[in-house]
């Protein structure tokens, strides 16, 4: 369960920087990563 909440936060995530910044990131990626790392534990 905690996998797959970490898998949808980096979804909402990469939409979400899609949307604002008009593409994905080092930062992004790097920020998705750690919340997600964050939520798996």
């Amino acid at each position: 369960m905690a996998v797959a909440t970490g898998v949808v936060v980096g979804g909402i995530f990469i939409v979400l920087s899609k949307r604002i910044f008009g593409g994905v990131t080092g930062d992004i990626f790097g920020a998705t990563n750690e919340i997600a790392r964050m939520i798996a534990l």
